[in-house]
């Protein structure tokens, strides 16, 4: 393949994690049986742009389907971080009642509702059914489209440019990134802002979070990678600020190249801090291998363990990095007995691939259990609460990355 983003075919594979099933993929009981789609799941660093990326793609309906079942809202600590954000943007850009705030990627209206509150016009850009439907449930305006170039013109033409234009873990979710930067830049107003987020490619090196590697993320993103796509579609960054979200994520903030926004020093300090990370180099991702083994056994040697002295371990939250984790390893429903996530949609479904059930929290109190792997290990504080919550057995809780430890 070539490179997603330069074209190049300097690609040298640095992660391999076999094959695997798209991630949120979930299957029904009457599925169990039938046939199931995997794919490679490696991961290449193009040695002309720095970017790393996938190197199998996944076609995008199969990822992103009208039954869709990640919901951002599910997880309170989210909610909370974009409750934040609005409250710093408002008056930061001074939106009211005559501005237009656009959010691609915008799910099941988690961010724009705090928008709608505020009563400052919103459009939420959602290609899945199932998001788009419950966010218009909450007043919020949907759009059911993949952001593209073309797209992007139809909507400007239906709603005009926006003033600010959101795109949070979205851009790593993109195959054709030209395109979708291309018709970001045409939703920014003359002097508007963009703002995406996403995970640092430096904490997946730094924190071993090869879990967060799978189909639906085609890219993991450095600041020099990001500012340099968006020079090309003549949109220059002028912000950063690091973030706790996903492990260590970046908010970039970027406007046109001819707008009046100042650059501030917090990106020449980001992109110094890269380069001293050699983030530019395939020699730095050579970790990733060794990393990823590792916690297998680790955590092998913990599931085989507690099966042969009879304790129950179970899993908590159906996210996408435990679905990653669980099928590298080869974990199955006889080392991990069930999985309990809050999002009721995910319920009575199992886990592709390893075909491990999910439940209810309620299970936790429904039979004894010894040991909780913890998988969404970036909201661990939030799910060990509702643990405590829901049972009071003398349950440990538990994380593998970026080691096995007790949370």
């Amino acid at each position: 393949m070539n490179c997603r983003n330069c074209g190049s075919n300097r690609l040298i594979q640095v992660l391999d994690l076999g094959h695997a099933p798209p991630t949120n993929s979930y299957r029904c009981q009457d599925e169990l049986k039938l046939p199931e789609v995997t794919y490679p799941l490696a991961v290449a660093h193009c040695e002309e742009c720095s970017l790393l990326q996938t190197t199998h793609t996944v076609p995008t309906g199969e990822l992103f389907h009208s039954d869709y079942q990640y919901f951002s809202s599910t997880s309170s600590t989210w909610s909370a971080h974009v409750r934040d954000f609005v409250l710093e943007m408002i008056p930061r850009m001074g939106l009211g009642q005559h501005s237009l705030v656009m959010e691609v990627a915008s799910n099941d209206g988690y961010l724009l509702r705090e928008f709608v509150a505020k009563e400052i016009q919103v459009v939420g850009i959602e290609p899945t059914a199932s998001t788009a439907t419950h966010a218009r449930k909450l007043g919020v305006r949907t759009v059911e489209v993949f952001l593209g170039k073309q797209t992007a013109e139809e909507l400007v033409n239906e709603f005009g440019q926006a003033d600010l234009v959101i795109a949070n873990n979205v851009l790593a979710h993109v195959p054709d990134l030209d395109d979708f930067v291309g018709g970001l830049a045409k939703l920014v107003s003359d002097d508007g802002l963009l703002t995406v987020e996403f995970p640092h490619v430096a904490n997946l090196i730094r924190w071993n979070q090869f879990d967060t590697i799978y189909h639906e993320h085609f890219s993991y993103l450095s600041l020099s990678v990001v500012s340099e796509m968006f020079r090309r579609h003549g949109l220059r960054t002028i912000d950063v600020q690091k973030l706790q979200t996903h492990g260590g994520s970046l908010r970039v903030f970027a406007a046109h190249s001819s707008s009046a926004h100042l650059n501030s020093n917090t990106v020449n300090s980001v992109l110094a801090e890269e380069t001293g990370l050699q983030l530019g180099s395939s020699k730095t991702y050579g970790v990733l291998q060794q990393s990823a083994l590792k916690i297998r056994d680790d955590l092998l040697d913990f599931l085989i363990n507690a099966r042969r002295e009879g304790r129950t371990v179970v899993g908590v939250g159906a996210a996408a990095k435990g679905t990653t984790l669980l099928n590298y390893c080869g974990v199955d429903r006889n080392y991990c007995k069930f999985v309990v996530d809050s999002a009721v949609a995910k319920q009575g479904l199992f886990l592709p691939g390893c075909h491990i059930p999910i439940l209810g929290f309620d299970a936790l109190a429904s039979e004894k259990i010894d040991d909780i792997l913890i998988l969404p290990w970036n909201i661990a504080d939030e799910l060990g609460q509702e643990v405590r919550r829901t049972t009071d057995q003398d349950v440990k809780l538990w994380r593998a990355i970026p080691a096995l430890q007790r949370v």
